[in-house]
């Protein structure tokens, strides 16, 4: 089942990551926030060269830590369910793709991480693959069907990664 959104890189998984937790603080962000916050209360891609990989590592290293700061500092104890979502995707985004390298900063991380997201738009959805040159982003649909009557018994949705009904064969055979 094709993903309903667009696959994000990095930066864009990050930054607007980091726009919806901020939005769910706006009103509430502090003086002492707000001057480093407040380019994420809109959305937008940083006007940078991107073909300059210092530029883009610049710009990695003030998303994380943007990401850091907002994790840390914007009061978690005040969140409502939007604001603990967001958070818990920013927490997700911010540790998938990066890791830090040998000059104090950060850098995007060789390979993918395993249950990775790939969109903040619908961060349920993943990458899967039917063959080695056929990729695919959203999910996966399992069917629970009568044979004599081929009646569909029962209907689940999981990530693309995984390959087995919900909770095993024991489930979809008490699903049927």
């Amino acid at each position: 089942m094709l993903g309903a959104a667009a696959v994000q890189d990095t930066y864009k998984l990050l930054r607007t990551a980091l726009h919806k937790l901020v939005k769910s603080h706006g009103k509430e962000l502090s003086v002492e926030l707000r001057p480093h916050l407040k380019r994420y209360l809109k959305t937008g891609k940083p006007d940078i060269d991107w073909d300059d990989a210092g530029a883009r590592k610049q710009e990695l290293n003030q998303l994380v830590g943007d990401a850091e700061l907002a994790l840390k500092e914007l009061p978690k104890e005040k969140e409502g369910p939007t604001a603990q979502a967001s958070r818990e995707l920013l927490e997700r985004v911010a540790r998938q793709d990066v890791e830090e390298d040998s000059k104090g900063g950060v850098k995007i991380r060789k390979g993918v991480a395993p249950d990775r997201v790939v969109s903040t738009v619908d961060p349920e959805m993943r990458h899967g693959r039917k063959s080695s040159a056929g990729r695919w982003d959203g999910s996966k649909k399992h069917l629970s069907v009568e044979p004599e009557t081929e009646l569909i018994t029962a209907v689940a949705v999981t990530p693309a990664k995984r390959s087995r009904w919900p909770g095993g064969a024991r489930a979809a055979a008490a699903a049927g």
